[in-house]
């Protein structure tokens, strides 16, 4: 039996050649009165600059359980299981929708995942699934692969100011006026499904050389693998990150992932990231 690999948009692997036979379902994304599909109705680049010309901070919308039913059944219908891998449970109500479907349908050959992450981590645990897929592995088997991902991988990000994670309620007030007051560039990364802030460094450079300094601390797997980056809107700095990390660690790849509207709402432009899923 065949297995299908379903996300969401927060994957950031909407219209990307290697996401072709993963189906991604959007999340909506509301700037004032406009409604957009993530990923599909506008570009990062269109979203970020209606983004900053808009009065309010941009809402978001999760997947439905509706919109998680018919998907699931109509790969059921066609003989193949789902393994469905989704943004933290803690960041959005997506997951929980779509373990509604599964229990509106009986959980026999459907498979979800709780990412525990979102954004380009997410999308690198997303592409390693399906790799697994095509090599033919089980749902099951993958399944088991993504929790143990989930449990291991990790990921770094700097971002330009705390101010969209915190009026978007992802990060706490306390810790966003610490890191703009020091007017320094926030590290972050999500941790049992929550954004924390790592450290704060001076400038891009300071805060990646920060960020690898703690990657190879905790052993991070780099040599010799692919290395997942992320930007949003800003895509200079991504050859800084790779000459860093290629001069360190030797990689075997790098895939670059541009950060949606939906994630884009909440850590806003010029964020960098990487990680690695093993």
């Amino acid at each position: 039996m065949t297995v299908q690999i379903v996300t969401d948009s927060t994957s950031e692997l909407t219209g990307r050649p290697e996401a072709f036979d993963i189906q991604i379902l959007p999340l909506l994304v509301f700037i004032g009165t406009e409604c957009y599909r993530d990923g599909l109705d506008l570009s990062s680049e269109e979203f970020f600059h209606k983004m900053a010309e808009s009065p309010t901070l941009p809402t978001t919308s999760q997947v439905t359980p509706a919109q998680f039913a018919e998907a699931f059944r109509a790969h059921r219908e066609a003989g193949r299981e789902v393994v469905g891998i989704f943004i933290s449970s803690k960041l959005s109500g997506t997951y929980n929708s779509a373990v509604l479907a599964q229990e509106t349908l009986g959980g026999e050959g459907i498979y979800l995942i709780d990412s525990q992450t979102a954004t380009f981590s997410l999308g690198a645990i997303v592409l390693e699934a399906a790799r697994l897929a095509r090599e033919g592995r089980g749902g099951a088997e993958i399944a088991e692969w993504a929790r143990r991902a989930v449990a291991t991988h990790m990921m770094y990000g700097v971002i330009d100011s705390l101010d969209h994670l915190r009026r978007g309620g992802r990060l706490s007030l306390g810790s966003a006026i610490v890191g703009n007051i020091l007017g320094v560039k926030p590290v972050i990364t999500i941790r049992d499904g929550e954004v924390i802030m790592l450290a704060k460094a001076r400038g891009y450079k300071n805060a990646l050389r920060w960020m690898l300094g703690d990657s190879e601390k905790n052993g991070l797997p780099m040599r010799g693998k692919t290395v997942y980056l992320a930007y949003s809107l800003d895509k200079s700095g991504l050859n800084l990150v790779e000459e860093m990390i290629r001069q360190k660690f030797a990689p075997r790849e790098f895939v670059a992932l541009e950060i949606g509207a939906v994630v884009g709402t909440h850590i806003g432009p010029g964020a960098l990231g990487f990680c690695v899923v093993e």
